[in-house]
């Protein structure tokens, strides 16, 4: 563009808004006029950035800046998508705040890919999800929130089984096998090295890989300004493929979508794929090298103004956002960014909630640190991403399901570590040395905040010394358990979210590390037996607790599991496969009895105010050298253990007998 239409734009801007008098054309010209005797290379470059600021201002102006601060007062303003501002300032913040990072601390990671997209794959939906025997009962994936599905490493839809598998060659693929006439493979998707987690959505199977590369190229190389480049310290990049699984015996691929970044979380609502990816920014080589600082999918560096860069960012990563639309999957439907180490996110049928644990901020009170939660709220509908209210919490989240959404409000239980810092002088020659923690506590505390993410409620410093071990919410009420020696188990009304009362406390040995609703009137938990005295655990144990008031909380019964110390289960909810209405879950666990190792998967129900062991099948994870995880479903009256080797046993839920199997 020649210096004269620079001119004519910012003139014509500035006639309608208030521009700072510096940077109006006529000052602007002036400063060129005063500095012709310098050369002219420079001439051009302090045009083109005073230019592109007031350009960057005007549109500020007009429609609100996208780096800095987003509006989030109303939602109407903030239903279209994020404000467009040009590319080339937006691009230099970036930069200049990854440049300015560089310089003060060594980055961590760096993760690079390229996007590639095949061919398009033609609509298709089977009615009733290949369940062919009409309403057939069968297990789902244990999930956050109704109605939003997650991927998980199998998957069951009321006939057929999938899950990752690892070979003796260590590659892996995705097993699909049939339950109908008889239990049998069939079919093998092959040639994957590092399979996270998938998804079966109609007649679609999703598969989330991620990969590296450790490609090199020459550094003096002649590089698009768009270029992707490969470079010597790796890429990390994450893959994932859409296949058309009409005839399950015969998957087509669709799709393969690269992104550049490691994988977070996913989601699927109302046919919309949403990936979640952590971005490093690494060896900065270049201001117009877009790909080494700006996220990359498709190919592309993504768009300015899909990134969103929050005024206390202070972390040399993204968190990426992508969108598919799986009935029509030809390109991404919307992707967004944001400067953040965010490592958690909590999605809703309507919002999607980033969530951002900082260990070491200076609080309003005088020397005093503690961590926080900082939060950004999105909401989402037909696959489009707005941002729409950002807020914090001193505390951070230890638990996924300590965080709920209820009624226009965001409920939180954290943990917060608070401590002042004392500088530390060397007594002879009074150098500083640096800074000494003290006065350090630990409490917890619950949150309650609007749609603004505006606190409106609040109980602070519960069960000091201790921290959160697992936590639930429904409706009104609120539980969670923290832990020292024993484990008080607390209760919260919340019908009033201004003014969050702790109802009561129930105090019993060891701790539940994860908590299920049975059904409205009793509490699962899933946890650790431990010493009273010295807080020494003692094996694993399950809980039924009577909430049916919540104030007089009381334990129904106890079941000792005390030969089993690990479950995944007690970190993974998705490992423990649950359904209250067909009164059953079931779980693995592993520990020991004397010297002899135990490798079991426990299947339970609950029946006349006690637990009754339904199954305890000995499994063997480690056949042929293989580490394979083993997870449990059923569909019927049919119980199915899964072994991430390839087995698969089928057992009666009436007898427990073993009905068929297949083998690796």
């Amino acid at each position: 563009m020649e210096e004269k239409d620079l001119e004519k734009i910012i003139r014509d801007a500035t006639e309608q808004e208030n521009v700072p008098e510096s940077l109006r054309p006529e000052n602007m010209r002036k400063f060129l006029e005063e500095n012709a005797g310098k050369k002219q290379k420079k001439h051009f470059r302090a045009w083109y950035s005073m230019a592109a600021a007031a350009a960057c201002l005007v549109l500020v102006v007009f429609v609100g800046k996208n780096i800095g601060t987003m509006p989030n007062d109303s939602k109407s303003e903030t239903k279209e998508d994020f404000a467009q501002i040009q590319e080339n300032t937006s691009y230099d913040e970036l930069y200049d705040f990854f440049r300015k990072r560089e310089k003060e601390y060594t980055v961590y990671s760096t993760m690079k890919g390229d996007m590639i997209m095949e061919d398009a794959v033609e609509e298709s939906a089977t009615a009733d999800q290949q369940n062919v025997e009409g309403n057939r009962e069968y297990a789902d994936t244990n999930k956050q929130e109704e109605g939003v599905d997650e991927a998980d490493i199998i998957k069951n839809d009321g006939r057929y089984l999938y899950q990752i598998v690892t070979n003796e060659d260590y590659s892996q693929s995705v097993q699909i096998a049939d339950t109908q006439g008889g239990l049998k493979e069939v079919t093998r998707i092959d040639g994957f090295d590092n399979i996270l987690e998938l998804y079966v959505w109609k007649d679609s199977l999703v598969i989330m890989e991620s990969c590296w590369s450790e490609d090199t190229v020459d550094e003096d190389a002649d590089r698009g300004e768009f270029s992707v480049r490969n470079v010597a310290y790796g890429t990390a990049f994450q893959k994932v493929y859409i296949y058309d699984i009409t005839d399950r015996a015969k998957p087509k691929q669709e799709h393969v979508f690269t992104m550049k970044g490691s994988y977070l979380d996913s989601r699927i609502t109302d046919g919309y794929l949403y990936c979640f990816l952590n971005c490093g920014v690494d060896k900065l080589q270049g201001r117009k090298y877009y790909e080494d600082y700006v996220p990359v999918l498709e190919g592309k560096a993504m768009s300015a103004s899909s990134i969103y860069f929050p005024e206390e960012a202070d972390s040399s990563s993204y968190l990426v956002m992508a969108t598919v639309d799986l009935d029509n999957p030809e390109k991404f439907k919307d992707t967004k960014a944001v400067v953040s180490a965010a490592d958690r996110v909590y999605v809703t049928d309507s919002d999607i909630y980033v969530l951002d644990n900082v260990y070491d901020c200076e609080t309003d009170e005088d020397g005093v640190y503690s961590n926080k939660t900082s939060i950004i709220r999105f909401y989402y509908e037909n696959g489009i991403l707005h941002k729409d209210a950002e807020g914090s919490v001193k505390g951070i989240l230890l638990d996924d399901m300590a965080i709920n959404e209820y009624d226009g409000y965001l409920r939180m239980v954290v943990t917060v570590n608070s401590y002042k810092r004392e500088r530390v002088i060397d007594d002879i020659f009074e150098d500083f040395l640096g800074y000494e923690t003290i006065d350090s506590t630990q409490y917890n505390s619950l949150y309650v905040l609007d749609k603004n993410l505006e606190i409106v409620g609040e109980i602070e410093g519960l069960a000091e010394d201790e921290q959160i071990y697992s936590a639930r919410f429904m409706g009104d009420t609120g539980y969670f358990v923290t832990f020292r020696q024993t484990d008080p188990l607390f209760s919260v009304d919340l019908s009033d979210p201004k003014n969050p009362e702790i109802l009561g406390e129930l105090k019993i040995s060891g701790f539940s590390e994860y908590l299920h609703f049975y059904n409205e009137n009793l509490l699962l938990g899933i946890g650790m037996e431990a010493d009273e005295e010295i807080g020494r655990t003692e094996g694993m144990k399950i809980s039924m607790f009577d909430i049916s008031n919540p104030a007089d909380v009381t334990e129904q019964d106890k079941y000792a599991l005390s030969e089993y110390d690990y479950s995944e289960g007690l970190y993974n909810y998705k490992a423990v496969m649950i359904d209250t209405k067909k009164n059953l879950f079931g779980f693995y666990a592993e520990g020991w009895s004397g010297e002899e190792e135990k490798e079991d998967y426990l299947l339970f129900s609950y029946e006349n105010g006690g637990f009754l062991q339904k199954m305890k099948i000995s499994c063997n994870r480690n056949a042929d050298g293989i580490y394979a995880d083993v997870r449990g479903t059923y569909i019927g009256d049919v119980f199915y253990l899964m072994y991430g080797d390839g087995r698969i046993e089928a057992y009666s839920l009436e007898d427990g007998s073993l009905l068929e199997q297949i083998s690796e």
